[in-house]
């Protein structure tokens, strides 16, 4: 899928959006989407400002204008019921003011309770528990909170959390305290701010890239020992990269696809027909796997106007296999219910489920397809996705093919 045009080097936005440095240009390019805490708010009208957001150590300024969307608990809200303190999903693109909102969901409930993500900079013993501090607040953990690390149930304690910790708490108001409910440590890939483009190499394949856009200005790619390179890297050639964002924004590449490379699956040639690694054995323990595709999805008759996406992921590492489906619509039909059909290469047809479209025509899903409960037969998963498509009331509305 083609989201292609960044901006101008991604390790110097932050600087070049806070007025440090002469304005960069950009092309509207990348999505990006992440989550943070409000911590500034500067409305020059009643549809129009600009909401900074904490990600890792940085407030990263993110402009609203008529056409993003801001929803909170799934309602339709208005930029001044954005306030600082809030904890936000941000779902946006480059342009050449910047990074510019499509969509914020305020994902707090406004009852007085708290979200923080990012790194413990202080732990200081105090009355009635234990005080940390994230992002410049301090947090009470108390004996009631819980202490958990990431995917697993077994209980932390206070000391287990050095400053530098990544951490997300949640948590509730008491008597002006901000005291802890739960408090997670570690991070997930979601996150960090993700991004896709397309690009030519523009320079010496090595730790890093330089990624010409097209939009008048280079992309800085990592490269690391688990960065999929799918097809031979050399300059000149014409790549598709997935990847994370950092704090200094340069692009950590997850995946990058040389154009033309594989079989028209998306998936390395060296491989096998799923895209698992060739260096993997046969359960895919010696080396992680990780296949992506992505679709836009066109409109037939019955559903002109309409627009959609659609992206398959399947990661396998140390035999442990997750995998998800995630289906985007837009200017459909409102408040509608939509289902999601998916064709597989053996020629098999699931119904993955309902898609519901709120009061604009819009809606997103992401399924996890993973072995437990999966609606694909046995023996399949998202890889072996062919087709996808979009129905209402039997009549497909929009279909793509990976």
């Amino acid at each position: 899928m083609s989201i292609g045009r960044c901006g101008r080097y991604f390790s110097l936005l932050v600087i070049a959006l806070c007025g440090l440095l002469p304005a960069i240009g950009f092309s509207r390019g990348a999505d990006v989407t992440f989550r943070g805490a409000v911590t500034r708010v500067q409305q020059s009208d009643a549809q129009h400002g600009i909401a900074h957001v904490r990600l890792e150590q940085v407030d990263l300024p993110v402009v609203i204008n008529a056409e993003t969307d801001i929803e909170d608990a799934g309602d339709a809200a208005a930029l001044s019921g954005l306030a600082v303190g809030d904890f936000v999903k941000i779902s946006g693109y480059y342009s050449s003011v910047g990074i510019v909102a499509r969509e914020i969901q305020i994902l707090d409930d406004k009852s007085g309770d708290f979200r923080l993500r990012g790194k413990v900079s202080a732990v200081v013993g105090t009355q009635g528990g234990v005080s940390v501090k994230v992002n410049g607040q301090s947090v009470l953990l108390d004996d009631d909170s819980r202490i958990t690390r990431r995917g697993h149930e077994d209980r932390l304690s206070p000391a287990d959390l050095p400053v530098g910790t990544d951490v997300d708490v949640r948590g509730s108001n008491r008597d002006g305290q901000m005291v802890a409910r739960a408090l997670l440590v570690g991070t997930r890939q979601e996150d960090s701010t993700r991004v896709r483009f397309e690009g030519v190499v523009a320079s010496t394949p090595g730790s890093s890239l330089m990624i010409d856009t097209e939009g008048g200005g280079l992309a800085v790619v990592l490269l690391s020992s688990s960065t999929e390179i799918r097809g031979i890297l050399t300059q000149g050639t014409r790549v598709e990269v997935k990847g994370n964002l950092n704090e200094r924004l340069e692009v950590e590449a997850q995946i990058i696809r040389v154009e033309n490379a594989g079989d028209d699956k998306g998936n390395d040639s060296g491989g096998d027909d799923k895209g698992t690694d060739p260096g993997a054995d046969d359960k895919g323990n010696d080396a992680p796997v990780l296949v992506s595709k992505a679709i836009m999805l066109t409109a037939t008759a019955a559903g002109a106007g309409s627009r959609g996406s659609a992206e398959v992921e399947f990661e396998m590492e140390s035999g442990k296999v997750s995998q998800r489906l995630t289906v985007e619509v837009e200017d459909a039909m409102p408040k509608a219910d939509f289902h999601i059909i998916a064709t597989l290469s053996s020629s098999e047809v699931v119904d993955l489920g309902v898609l519901s479209t709120d009061s604009k025509g819009k809606a997103k899903t992401r399924l996890s397809l993973d072995a437990s409960g999966s609606p694909l037969p046995a023996g399949k998963d998202v890889r072996d996705i062919a087709r996808i498509q979009i129905t209402l009331n039997g009549s497909v509305i929009l279909q793509g093919s990976f």
